[in-house]
């Protein structure tokens, strides 16, 4: 019994010490940021975020609809990682969007919505076997870390229409969430030692403002920006106790459309992300570095497929993500298509999108993933 004790008290405190490598290069830190886009936007590489009327980016840009809109999203990702002397896979189903939002006012200029959104997902496993000296015996063991959850933004957000080249909009932001993370250890010989299991449950809590514009200066071309102001931003125990503080990180994006042929547009974005205000929630501050993402895509009125109308779409896009390996930086490119069905008259969407991610990393790191993302919206 002393022997198992002591066992479990070690394991706890080997546990308890902050993971340093999660497994995966998109999944460092406090999780992967999808970058909180819908399909549609992720058909385009990202480029159409700012005229995202889903995403909890560009508040304005809800009035891309001018009317009522409900959607959900669900996006399977399935990678594959490359380490010196070996590679794994693994794969992970997200539902990283939910929003609504309410036509208001006269003529529908107004648009109140709401939205639930990725922030950061956490979710992953790492096993390992390795032997370790108790009381001189030599005991081999196997290890497996997990992590489930992350955070969330929640968003409750307004937006007007000033004239029919100026639209603007406020989002009020909650990033909230939890994680779990779990330690296993279990042993060859478990008739002299137990296996011990140490669960540490996390909250997240914090808050940001963002503004958001959309100005067509001249015919066939048209501007969108938004700035989010980042606030306090804490981790603690499901006990209350805080185990660190930092800021929600703030951003800035610019996105410029024009329309290169009948039915068929161009975008180019730029966004700069502050992730360096989460670098004293971390262990190793180095991990997080101030980036700027490029990217670029096209969309167009597509044939009659199946009968129904459609808009395809493709883009490029390149990005750094928020948390490295260490002091290094983690590089994403990405190449993405995506179509989108209407059906009912308009009356509902159908998008598919399929992103091919390549990510990098110092020390002869490497990952590639395939995203699928499937998003459904009801127009009332």
């Amino acid at each position: 019994m002393m022997r198992r004790l002591t066992l479990a008290l070690l394991v706890a405190a080997g546990a308890a010490r902050p993971l340093v490598a999660q497994g995966t290069l998109g999944s460092q830190g406090d999780g992967y940021y999808g970058g909180e886009a819908s399909t549609r936007s992720r058909g385009a590489a990202g480029a159409l975020a700012e005229f995202d009327a889903a995403a909890p980016l560009n508040p304005a840009s809800m009035l891309q609809l001018g009317r009522s809109m409900i959607s959900i999203q669900f996006d399977p990702e399935y990678r594959s990682t490359q380490v010196p002397g070996g590679s794994t896979q693994t794969s992970v189903f997200r539902f990283p969007l939910f929003s609504a939002m309410i036509a208001v006012g006269p003529e529908s200029k107004g648009m109140v919505g709401v939205s639930v959104a990725s922030l950061f997902d956490r979710t992953f496993a790492i096993s390992d076997s390795a032997v370790q000296n108790i009381g001189g015996d030599t005991v081999t063991y196997r290890q497996l870390q997990s992590s489930r959850g992350g955070m969330s933004d929640v968003r409750l957000a307004f937006a007007w229409r000033f004239t029919d080249k100026l639209r603007a909009g406020l989002g009020l932001h909650a990033i909230v969430g939890n994680n779990q993370l779990t330690t296993n250890r279990s042993f060859r010989d478990s008739s002299q030692y137990a296996p011990a299991t140490l669960v540490a449950d996390l909250r997240y809590w914090g808050k940001a403002v963002s503004l958001g514009a959309e100005w067509t200066p001249i015919d066939r071309v048209t501007m969108a920006g938004s700035v989010r102001f980042g606030g306090p931003l804490s981790v603690s125990y499901a006990d209350s106790t805080t185990l660190a503080t930092g800021r929600v990180p703030s951003r800035v994006g610019l996105a410029i459309r024009g329309d290169v042929a009948k039915g068929a547009q161009f975008t180019t974005s730029f966004t700069w992300n502050q992730w360096s205000a989460m670098s004293s929630m971390l262990q190793d501050p180095r991990g997080t570095q101030d980036a700027w993402d490029v990217a670029a895509g096209i969309e167009s009125n597509g044939p009659i497929t199946f009968g129904l109308p459609t808009v395809w779409r493709a883009g490029l896009s390149s990005r750094a993500l928020p948390f490295g390996v260490g002091p290094q930086g983690v590089r994403e490119g990405n190449v993405a298509a995506g179509i989108s069905f209407f059906l009912s008259q308009g009356r509902s969407i159908v998008d598919f999108a399929l992103i091919r991610a390549q990510r990098s990393a110092a020390g002869g790191l490497s990952e590639s993933a395939w995203t699928m993302s499937v998003g459904l919206s009801i127009l009332p």
